[in-house]
């Protein structure tokens, strides 16, 4: 399929078919084997319909697979989300419906990896390609590219951090779903994401916790827990998984230190669907406890109970949101309203109604002057009714910062975000660009690499530390 000795490069990206590695940059992204495949196929044949067949045959051999169009959906998945891409807007895999893949990239074949290069691809001598720029605006574009080039080389770190940080790091892994095929994704989806919002809040700023876009990436994985703690460099693996039957739902969480992978606390809880967000605050500061032990004194903060159904429509809206793809945006706005019209009061519908205006205006082009004040209303409306959502502070921050132009207000609302979730990439994200409008420049660029290393493998994060 492909020569032994040859690296594959697409854009920023670097794959070794031989030593089954996809890197960005000199980074080696954490892709499982299937999907590694896939990725090899198409990227062997740029330009050429890969069948679905052909796919099949080469991920699964002589298998038997039982529910072939959810494992190929689930591999091309990863795909995406490793290099980024999109299927409504495809940079390099385009979908041919009912047919199957077309790598649409040019691919560079280059020497092997150099081992001692940290990645970089060692090139043959007279082996650069040349490039043509458009005329005169290509001139005087290039010191501005060469610049940003430069100094991204030079700002980004050598390498990734490294296990003797100072900081404790937890990445809670996408809930397996026992219920059987009939259960939708969303529900696991939702509950590990709310775990993962809980435990932020619950745990000190020394901890931190990886955001979902990155976690994500290893549901239905095959690789063990080592593996992955390396992949995101963190301390702390929480596991969990769900099971509905009938009105009654049980949750199995598990910890498990990433050192030894040795399980230091674990439990199993049956609830209502009404008490899912109860049952999840308690869980976080379970888990926070079991990590720092000097929280053993904490009180959790009461959850409460919702309507059920409020409750799984804003956990389907909330799987839309967070999915990043622009097509499910407007179907997310609308279960947040139906969850609103079940349950006025569920304060996290409200927040993530912001959250999604927000979305809707950067990725669809909705009206700035629509989108922001809803954004703003729906926030406040949020804090009305639990003033420590941090997610409502961050959509104020944002309003704030790029709408209103109010840079005292911005800050006000992105430090209170902080102060209730020290974990949330997103503030840091935007209290960076708070401070780098507000010319700290080294401060703004050091909170967005906290967001970075707080989600490692969002492509937000990193493009906007180039950027800065």
């Amino acid at each position: 399929m492909t020569n032994e000795r040859t690296v594959l490069r697409f854009g920023v990206f670097d794959l070794d078919p031989v030593a089954g590695e996809l890197r960005k940059a000199g980074r080696r992204v954490p892709l499982p084997p299937q999907p590694l495949k896939m990725l090899t196929l198409l990227v062997s044949r740029p330009g050429e319909l890969v069948t679905r067949e052909e796919l099949r045959r080469e991920l699964w051999g002589d298998e038997s697979v039982v529910d072939f169009e959810r494992g190929l959906n689930f591999c091309v998945s990863q795909v995406r989300r490793a290099i980024g891409d999109q299927a409504s807007s495809p940079r390099f895999i385009e979908t041919i419906p009912k047919r199957g893949y077309r790598f649409l990239a040019p691919v560079e074949p280059q020497a092997p990896l150099d081992p001692s290069s940290d990645g970089a691809v060692a090139r043959p001598p007279g082996s650069g390609r040349s490039v043509k720029w458009p005329g005169r605006l290509g001139w005087l574009a290039l010191p501005l590219v060469l610049g940003v080039a430069i100094g991204w080389m030079a700002l980004r770190p050598s390498e990734p951090p490294t296990p003797g940080r100072s900081e404790t790091r937890v990445a809670v892994l996408p809930f397996e779903d026992l219920s059987g095929e009939a259960t939708p994704e969303y529900f696991a989806r939702g509950l590990t994401d709310e775990l993962i919002t809980r435990l932020g809040s619950a745990l000190p700023p020394s901890v931190g916790v990886i955001a979902r876009t990155s976690s994500s990436s290893f549901r239905n994985t095959d690789r063990t827990v080592a593996e992955i703690a390396a992949a995101l460099h963190v301390d702390w693996i929480v596991e969990g998984s769900v099971r509905r039957q009938d009105e009654r739902i049980r949750i199995s969480v598990r910890l498990v230190r990433a050192g030894d992978q040795a399980g230091v606390w674990s439990q199993s809880y049956e609830r209502t669907p009404r008490d899912l967000l109860s049952v999840q605050t308690e869980v976080a500061h379970k888990v926070a406890q079991a990590i720092r032990p000097e929280l053993a004194a904490t009180t959790p903060p009461s959850g409460g109970r919702g309507n059920a159904d409020a409750l799984d429509e804003y956990l389907r809206g909330a799987d839309l949101l967070a999915s990043g793809g622009r097509e499910g945006l407007p179907t997310a706005l609308d279960h947040f309203r139906r969850a609103l019209e079940r349950d006025p009061e569920l304060a996290e519908a409200h927040s993530a109604m912001g959250e999604t205006y927000l979305a809707l205006h950067h990725a669809t082009g909705l009206n700035a002057r629509e989108a922001y004040p809803a954004a703003r209303d729906a926030a406040r409306r949020a804090l009305e009714l639990d003033p420590q959502l941090a997610s409502a502070f961050v959509t104020l921050g944002a309003v704030s910062l790029w709408y209103e132009w109010d840079l005292p207000a911005a800050r006000a609302s992105i430090e209170r975000a902080l102060s209730l979730n020290p974990s949330s990439a997103a503030a840091h994200h935007d209290y960076g660009w708070v401070l780098l409008v507000s010319a700290e420049t080294d401060r703004g660029l050091a909170e967005l690499r906290r967001a970075e290393a707080l989600d490692p493998l969002a492509p937000r994060a990193i493009l906007d530390v180039g950027w800065a």
